[in-house]
């Protein structure tokens, strides 16, 4: 029934299927994005790179890639500000930012994550968190 309901002129994303393959999309960056939390605080705790802290900037790539191909640009712009800082401060200088840095950095990874949530149906207002998430990135100097 849906195949003789749709033309060959409709969109993907206008189709049912285009739904189910989002939302495992989504999952699978909100997964990626959830692997970044325990390399970092580990790192802050220890103050010891790890291969699990170096594959940080890999994750939060993906997570930057799925953005960019759904036509989420702001987003991955912010994400990939947020990936440089990281590689610079925790990666290439090994240091442990003062903690109002810390709480910005956490408010902008989950500021993304509540975007990611958006994509998947959550009925937020996506320019308000991307908003605050841009607002929270400042404080991080990227």
């Amino acid at each position: 029934r849906q195949r003789l309901q749709q033309s060959p002129d409709t969109d993907f994303s206008e189709t049912p299927q285009f739904g189910i393959v989002l939302n495992v999309v989504v999952d699978e960056a909100k997964t990626e994005l959830a692997q970044v939390i325990q390399p970092l605080v580990t790192f802050i705790d220890t103050g010891t790179q790890d291969d699990s802290l170096l594959e940080v900037p890999g994750r939060l790539k993906q997570v930057e890639g799925f953005l960019s191909i759904s036509y989420h640009n702001r987003a991955a712009k912010l994400l990939a500000r947020c990936n440089q800082y990281i590689e610079k401060v925790f990666i290439k200088e090994a240091t442990v930012p003062e903690e109002k840095k810390l709480k910005a950095l956490a408010d902008v990874l989950i500021g993304i994550e509540l975007y990611l949530d958006t994509l998947a149906g959550n009925p937020m207002d996506t320019d308000e968190i991307l908003d605050g998430t841009e607002k929270r990135l400042s404080i991080l100097r990227v």
